[in-house]
């Protein structure tokens, strides 16, 4: 399924905005998301690599103005483990690409087998130029040129830390043209073969939520959601009385918690130290995933790094209340094996922060992929929160996280790649690294009223 694409062409038929995008692949499930121009009867017509001659075709679904002409079908009853084929049929004329489309079912592994090994790609910041829209100056953005680079890693799946697309300024208080800059950025040619090329899922920045540093009080907040919904398969959005894109998956042994940190974050400048940051439901629901979860590691993102207190941008360490609050909880509550996942800060480190009687806490910051660079970062050019030799700030990137071993004995390489696949640097994290060595002596944790 993953091969290097050299060259890419829009899909052949007419009806075919943008697409088909991979969504949430299951052991027995897989999602597929597309675009179309006009609205349009669309099926996905799927085979086993294995048996190309035995095809099945969906259930159809009518794309129309309501969702943006977006759509997702679900393909179901699936056999695990096993490499898949599809092809979208829209109004009955077969779409073709130059480019592979299709899928491998996760391994149905438990009790069964050791789980499979398996590579996820990761990036931020993603701003396509649009000269009519874009500042005076320099031109921001570079070319879209990272696609190759991705696909060559062989991921089975790549997660979106943020700022996905850059809305402009007069698109913050506008429905059609959020829809435009949705539209636009998702039908970029040299995109099309990584959206068939693995499974995306997504949380938002500032920069794809709203305006710069945007929080709760964002007017049309309810808007940009729409938005994200339609554009992103995610397997959830928020919960049924708190609105968000926070969501959680599992992929073969790890859990991943991806946590939304616009929505309902309090103004940066609001003078409480208690100031919400991911709000009381959300963190409540995040501890409780982390308690439920028996994944080798549990990845946590955000579009904003978490640990970064020096920082003078944005972080949540600076909503001092509420980190300190789920710092303590984590330090009390037996849970092994998280690592933080962000983007936002258009350069790149891995932060490890060592706790007295317990495992180290990392943090991979990815960024950017397309976005301007910081040549020179002041005061965090001597972190000494960060691993040496991780930091990447004067060009873009993008990261890959490999799992592989057998059950109960994991390793996880961390890797910034450029853009054109080469490894900047690399880290190693075995499973037994990131556990509690003496969960007896955990502390006393006592709720914050």
């Amino acid at each position: 399924m993953n091969v290097l694409i050299v060259c890419c062409l829009l899909a052949s038929h007419p009806g075919l905005k943008s697409g088909p995008m991979l969504g949430p692949v299951e052991a027995m499930e897989a999602t597929i998301w597309f675009q179309t121009t006009v609205s349009a009867r669309v099926q996905v017509k799927f085979w086993k690599k294995s048996n190309p001659d035995m095809t099945q075709q969906s259930e159809p679904m009518i794309t129309d103005k309501s969702s943006f002409l977006t759509g997702s079908i679900v393909l179901t009853d699936l056999e695990p483990n096993t490499d898949y084929q599809y092809q979208l049929v829209i109004d009955g004329q077969v779409s073709e690409t130059s480019y592979p489309t299709g899928f491998k079912t996760q391994k149905y592994w438990e009790w069964r087998d050791d789980p499979a090994a398996f590579t996820v790609a990761i990036g931020s910041c993603l701003y396509v130029n649009d000269p009519p829209f874009d500042r005076p100056g320099p031109v921001y953005g570079s070319e879209v040129n990272f696609v190759d680079g991705i696909i060559g890693t062989k991921p089975n799946l790549m997660i979106w830390l943020g700022d996905n697309h850059y809305y402009r300024e007069p698109e913050f208080y506008a429905r059609g043209r959020m829809l435009y800059r949705f539209s636009r950025v998702r039908a970029v040619p040299e995109l099309q073969p990584l959206w068939a090329a693995c499974s995306h899922i997504a949380i938002w920045d500032d920069h794809d939520y709203g305006p710069n540093d945007s929080d709760r009080s964002y007017r049309d907040k309810y808007h940009s959601l729409e938005m994200f919904k339609a554009f992103w398969p995610n397997p959830t959005f928020g919960l049924p009385d708190t609105p968000g894109v926070f969501t959680s998956f599992i992929y073969q042994d790890v859990d991943f918690i991806l946590l939304d940190d616009r929505f309902h974050r309090a103004p940066d400048k609001d003078p409480d130290p208690n100031k919400d940051y991911l709000g009381p439901e959300q963190l409540r629901w995040l501890k409780d995933r982390l308690l439920a979860s028996h994944g080798s590691f549990k990845i946590v993102a955000l579009g904003n790094q978490v640990l970064n207190y020096r920082s003078q941008n944005e972080s949540y360490a600076h909503y001092r209340g509420e980190f300190q609050q789920f710092r303590t909880w984590l330090d009390a509550s037996g849970v092994n094996g998280v690592i933080f996942l962000s983007g936002d800060r258009h350069f790149t480190e891995l932060t490890k922060i060592d706790r007295v009687g317990l495992y180290p806490l990392y943090e991979y910051t990815s960024s950017p992929l397309t976005s301007g660079t910081y040549s020179t970062l002041s005061e965090e050019l001597q972190s000494p929160l960060r691993v040496p030799g991780t930091l990447v700030h004067k060009e873009r990137n993008f990261g890959t996280l490999s799992f592989s071993g057998p059950y109960g004995d994991r390793t996880l390489i961390l890797r910034c790649h450029s853009t054109d696949g080469k490894v900047l640097w690399e880290h190693r994290i075995h499973q037994e690294e990131l556990k509690i060595p003496n969960p007896s002596s955990l502390i006393q944790y006592e709720q914050t009223p």
